[in-house]
């Protein structure tokens, strides 16, 4: 597992982007669990960063796909495919994620 960053730099049920090993993946912090997805739109590729979480939903800015931050999947059209999900882990206050 790879550290990329300490639990107090993710504000809570806030859109985190990070570039981790040519990776692009956004952190979310969710009741002190940190979620951890693809920071791109099964639909038509765009970034999900700009867009808007709700509950454990990202939807995607451009065409209002929306997607579970739990288990990457596509939660309305125009998406059908899921985004991928990394496994991450907290330990002495720091965020570990698994890139796979």
């Amino acid at each position: 597992m790879i550290e990329v960053c300490s639990l107090n730099d993710l504000p809570e049920n806030e859109i985190v982007k990070k570039e981790i090993e040519n990776h692009s993946i956004i952190l979310i912090k969710k009741n002190e669990k940190i979620y951890a997805v693809e920071n791109l739109c099964s639909h038509m590729s765009y970034p999900l960063d700009d867009g808007e979480l709700e509950d454990f939903e990202i939807e995607c800015l451009y065409h209002a796909a929306r997607f579970d931050i739990r288990d990457g999947s596509a939660k309305c059209l125009p998406a059908t495919e899921p985004i991928k999900t990394y496994e991450t882990q907290i330990k002495n206050n720091k965020v570990f994620i698994e890139i796979t």
